[in-house]
C-alpha cells in the first residue's frame, strides 16, 4: 500500500494513493479532526460515491484544500468528505499534481518476502468472513439421523485429540454436553506429514440441506477474462471454508461423534453440500468488484496486463483482506508469475495451453 503524509493546510494527513481513482476522499472524522481556515468551509456536492459490494455512499460535501509535500510548492486540490472509518485518499489527478506517482522501476524492486512482510498479518492465523454467521436451512420433511460413532485406528488416538483440543483453541470445533437432533461420523485421513485431515461425514444431513444455489462461474468465462494479461500472482485462502462462521443451530447441525465425545463445528465445514456455493458468495461479494480479480472458491487469481498495474490489484486486495479479517495460506502465494496453472490448462501471456493430464491426491490439495 502506498501511504505518504501530507501538508493540507497546515495539518500533516497520512494519505493512502490509489491511482485507480479520479476523487479525493476526505473521511468525516479526520475533517473534524483538523485546523482549518473559514475559507475551507465545506459547500455542497452532487456527487454519489460507490464502495466495494455496491454500497451508496452519500458525501457531507466538498473542499478545497491547499496541499503540499513541501512548503514551497501548494497545490489546491478538491476532497469529497464521507463518513467512513478508512484511510484518507488522493486519486490520481492528486498524485500527478504532488508529483507522488511511483515509476515502474520501484514496482520491479518489489519481492515476495517485501509484501509478506508489508501484510504479516493477512498470513497469520484463521480469518472469518465480515457479517451475520452462515445459517444452514434443513428441509422440515426430513428426519434427524444420529449416526453410530466410526472406528478411529488406535495408532490416531493421539494425534486425533491433539487436533482436536488445537481445534477449540482456534474456535473450530466446541465440544457438545447436551443432546442435539443430528450426529454426523467423523472422517479422519493422515496426511503424509502425520497430520491429520478432519472431515465431517454428512451424507445424511446433506439429503436435508436447503442448497444456496448461487451461480459458479465456469472455467471458460474466468479463462476468457485472463486472455491478454501478462502478469500474475495467485492467493489461496487458508483453510478458507474455515473462515465462514456458523450461526448456533447450524453449529449443532454439524455435530460430530468422536472416541472423545461429540463436538460441534463452529466453522463451516467440509462436506457440507452447500458450502461450495456459500463460500464462493463471500468471497465474490467481497473481493469481486476489484477489477483484475478472478475468483474461483479458495482461489483467487491477481491479473494485470503489465507488473504496476498487477501490484496496483493485488495491494487493493491485500488491503480489503486485512481490513475485513481474511486470511491467505503463506505457503501457497504465487507472486508475480508469467504464467499461471489453473484447472488443466497454462496460462500466459503467450496464450492458452491445456497441460497433460495428472493425478492429483487429495492429500497433497
Amino acid at each position: 500500500m502506498w501511504l505518504k503524509k501530507i501538508d493540507a493546510e497546515n495539518n500533516m494527513i497520512e494519505f493512502k494513493l490509489d491511482t485507480g481513482v479520479e476523487i479525493n476522499v476526505l473521511p468525516l472524522f479526520v475533517y473534524k479532526s483538523m485546523c482549518l481556515p473559514l475559507k475551507c468551509a465545506l459547500s455542497k456536492t452532487n456527487i454519489t460515491l460507490v464502495s466495494y459490494g455496491n454500497f451508496k455512499l452519500n458525501p457531507e460535501g466538498e473542499l478545497i484544500l491547499n496541499c503540499s509535500v513541501n512548503q514551497y510548492h501548494k497545490v489546491p486540490l478538491k476532497f469529497v468528505v464521507v463518513n467512513v472509518s478508512s484511510r484518507p485518499i488522493l486519486g490520481l489527478s492528486a498524485c500527478q499534481k504532488l508529483n507522488l506517482i511511483k515509476k515502474i522501476e520501484q514496482v520491479e524492486t518489489i519481492s515476495k518476502d517485501s509484501i509478506m512482510d508489508q501484510y504479516s498479518e493477512v498470513f497469520k492465523g484463521l480469518g472469518e468472513f465480515p457479517g451475520k454467521p452462515y445459517h444452514i436451512e434443513i428441509k422440515s420433511e426430513i428426519k434427524p439421523v444420529i449416526n453410530t460413532p466410526r472406528r478411529v485406528p488406535q495408532s490416531l488416538h493421539k494425534e486425533l485429540e491433539k487436533t482436536l483440543n488445537e481445534f477449540i483453541q482456534l474456535g473450530i470445533v466446541s465440544p457438545v454436553n447436551k443432546p442435539t437432533e443430528w450426529v454426523n461420523s467423523l472422517v479422519t485421513i493422515e496426511k503424509p506429514n502425520g497430520k491429520l485431515r478432519i472431515c465431517l461425514d454428512p451424507r445424511n444431513l446433506n439429503k436435508a440441506i436447503k442448497r444456496e444455489h448461487y451461480v459458479i462461474p465456469s472455467v471458460d468465462e474466468i479463462i476468457s477474462r485472463l486472455e491478454g494479461k501478462q502478469c500474475f500472482s495467485v492467493l489461496d485462502l487458508k483453510e478458507g471454508f474455515w473462515q465462514v462462521p456458523l450461526d448456533k443451530d447450524s453449529a449443532e447441525l454439524c455435530t460430530f461423534n468422536s472416541p472423545f465425545g461429540r463436538y460441534k463445528f463452529n466453522r463451516l465445514p467440509f462436506g457440507i453440500c452447500s458450502a461450495p456455493e456459500v463460500f464462493q458468495k463471500k468471497n465474490q461479494k467481497l473481493f469481486g468488484d476489484i477489477k483484475g480479480v478472478e475468483i474461483y472458491f479458495d482461489d483467487l487469481i491477481i491479473a494485470g496486463k503489465n507488473k504496476e498495474e498487477h501490484y496496483k490489484i493485488l495491494v487493493e486486495v491485500l488491503e480489503r483482506a486485512k481490513e475485513n479479517n481474511i486470511k491467505f495460506n503463506p505457503n501457497k502465494f504465487q507472486f508475480r508469475i508469467e504464467e499461471v496453472k489453473y484447472m488443466g490448462l497454462l496460462v500466459s501471456k503467450y496464450g492458452i495451453k491445456t497441460l497433460v493430464p495428472a493425478n492429483i491426491s487429495i492429500l497433497e490439495i
